[in-house]
């Protein structure tokens, strides 16, 4: 019996945990979890096998001959389900982290079924492959799984014994094990989890309906955001022509691949020519938050650090909806489903919301954008307005468009399997070319479509006497220090942005430029020019100013970086410190801005206090 029981449940086990032990691996070594995850989550996994095992021996042991079979049958079905939803947290975990750098669960997953046509076409791979190795794989697992039914079916029905002392030790295992894992849901569920942030039974646990922002769960300052609101109700006199306010976000979109910010390529010609009207003001030296979306967008639209971002932030468009704006996010890219949270945290109040899944066609198309605007400005559009785009050209995930191919050689189609290879083994000279054009093709598309925005805006009457934001959430790694993709780290080609401001009014010369500033800054600075209130809750400063002389990031991953940038003298140093490691690195981002050269031990002792003094105060 004994031989029995290795086989049917000893044998599938050893080969789970050690595919998941592969797997938590992979994710350590992506920076996407802390060490301690791999541990929790093998002694978890022990848990919950051992808990489903236990049971379902007691119940097909225990079970009247009558009911024997039937006893089979669900102690069969509860070893499968279990196995089977352990296996579909590992496979969503490692397809995020691959993909899209985050967790993703299953509706989210069902969601992109209806655009997988598009999806695989824009991704460059085979349709018939793609279902061919869908079926292949299917098969397979059925196959296996059959094979494993039908003999722990068997095992179940056919009559066996348990010694005293091993029935015991299966009744108190039942029992142990099941409460650890009922216990862990329950702290996963109802406490901070910042830790174990990507440990697959984690993400399983927790609940988006408590959960703001899938990255973190924060701890709101209710009242702060309370008093914002009343003061700036208290505060808001409108000026007599209010301006509207549009804000563009470029996803993924580097300030250094931008003709605008020096780049030797001309990637952005329209923004070229628009910065030659003095109509435009422009931030040298712009960072992200952090290098993920979520973050990058809350930032903007709430002017806080994300560790201090809620649901409950006062927030740009309700601000703007208070002072009497209509305001209109309209987004290519998903923002409903894969990332729920974010279609709620931009609030009810929004007089239009469309993302990706509201347009007839691939939902990071960003032509959709001319639809939308022209739909809102066709309606009966209440000015002052607010208008939010979100565009994906420059993401991995953009549609792409072929006229657009100006830098040769290159293959839009091999960019998804370029990063992800380039993350475990790295790129040669020719493969990281192909990278970069492919990229500055789809720098080069964007510009054309923020053209095309400013046509329709202008054609509507919604330019005149408007606030433009030009950004982005953040950067993109194409293998400047051996970093491909976002989100994962906080390498500066990861988190420097553009930051351009244009006002159909112009600038005057000295307004034209400032030296330093971060996507908490934007709300300041519009509301400052436009006339009106800045909360009290908001935490950047007005760009105008020029006051920014330091700021801190913090990656979303686990067992990603902190960091602090300050700007010493003309030169920006960056601090990182690696939480898995526990070491300091410093780099002078304005000569070295790869991060190659660590100079900590070589700065002066002012330098490196400097930097650790803003670090402390901030982490």
């Amino acid at each position: 019996m004994y031989q029995k029981m290795k086989k049917v449940f000893l044998l599938p086990f050893l080969i789970l945990m050690t595919a998941s032990l592969a797997l938590m691996s992979f994710y350590y070594f992506d920076n996407a979890i802390r060490w301690e995850s791999v541990p929790i989550h093998l002694f978890i996994s022990f848990c919950g096998y051992a808990a489903v095992v236990s049971l379902s021996i007691l119940l097909a042991y225990k079970a009247p001959a009558q009911f024997k079979k039937i006893a089979g049958i669900v102690s069969t079905i509860i070893i499968l389900f279990s196995v089977v939803w352990f296996i579909f947290q590992h496979l969503t975990t490692f397809i995020g982290f691959l993909f899209w750098s985050d967790e993703v669960t299953f509706s989210g997953l069902i969601s992109y079924i209806s655009v997988l046509p598009e999806l695989l076409k824009f991704s460059g791979i085979s349709s018939s492959f793609f279902f061919t190795l869908a079926i292949f794989v299917v098969t397979l697992l059925f196959i296996s799984f059959g094979f494993w039914a039908y003999h722990l079916y068997h095992f179940y029905v056919s009559p066996f014994s348990l010694s005293n002392r091993f029935y015991k030790v299966i009744k108190i295992s039942s029992v142990v094990c099941t409460l650890l894992f009922i216990a862990y849901g329950f702290f996963i569920y109802h406490y901070t989890t910042a830790g174990l942030r990507g440990e697959p039974f984690a993400d399983a646990f927790r609940s988006e309906r408590i959960y703001d922002f899938r990255f973190k769960p924060t701890t709101p300052n209710v009242a702060l955001q309370i008093e914002a609101h009343e003061r700036f109700l208290e505060e808001l006199e409108l000026p007599e022509n209010p301006p509207n306010v549009i804000l563009i976000m470029l996803d993924a979109a580097r300030a250094d691949h931008m003709s605008i910010y020096g780049y030797e390529r001309q990637t952005t010609p329209f923004l070229d020519s628009l910065y030659q009207t003095g109509k435009v003001h422009k931030t040298e030296f712009a960072v992200s938050t952090c290098s993920q979306s979520e973050c990058g967008i809350s930032a903007m639209l709430s002017s806080a650090f994300y560790s201090r971002i809620h649901q409950t932030n006062y927030k740009v468009q309700e601000a703007l909806s208070d002072a009497g704006y209509s305001t209109h996010f309209l987004l290519s890219g998903d923002h409903s489903r894969l990332y729920p949270f974010m279609r709620r945290y931009y609030g009810d109040r929004l007089d239009a919301f469309k993302d990706g899944f509201d347009f007839d066609g691939y939902p990071t198309d960003d032509k959709m954008l001319i639809h939308f605007l022209e739909e809102s400005a066709q309606s009966n559009l209440q000015t002052p307005a607010m208008f939010y785009f979100h565009l994906m050209s420059t993401h991995i995930l953009g549609a792409r468009y072929s006229k657009f191919d100006v830098f040769e050689p290159n293959d839009f189609h091999a960019q998804g399997h370029l990063i992800i290879r380039g993350r475990f083994s790295g790129l040669n000279d020719s493969e990281k070319e192909i990278l970069i054009n492919n990229y500055d093709n789809g720098m080069r598309q964007a510009d054309q479509i923020i053209k095309l925005l400013f046509d329709s805006l202008e054609r509507n009457g919604l330019l005149k006497d408007a606030l433009v934001v030009i950004t982005s959430d953040h950067g993109e790694g194409l293998g400047d220090g051996r970093v491909f993709g976002h989100a994962q780290h906080i390498h500066h080609s990861t988190i420097r942005i553009p930051l351009l401001i244009y006002s159909s009014n112009g600038w005057y010369e000295n307004e034209r430029s400032s030296t330093f500033g971060k996507l908490s800054d934007i709300a300041p600075t519009l509301f400052s020019v436009a006339g009106l209130p800045i909360p009290k809750s908001w935490e950047g400063y007005d760009l105008l100013s020029d006051k920014r002389t330091y700021s801190h990031h913090l990656s979303t991953f686990q067992g990603g970086n902190q960091a602090a940038i300050k700007l010493i003298g003309d030169d920006f140093f960056k601090l990182d410190y690696n939480r898995t490691s526990n070491t300091f690195s410093i780099f002078n981002l304005s000569n070295d801005p790869d991060q190659i050269h660590d100079l900590y031990g070589t700065l002066s002792p002012d330098v490196v206090e400097a930097l650790k003094e803003v670090y402390r105060k901030e982490f």
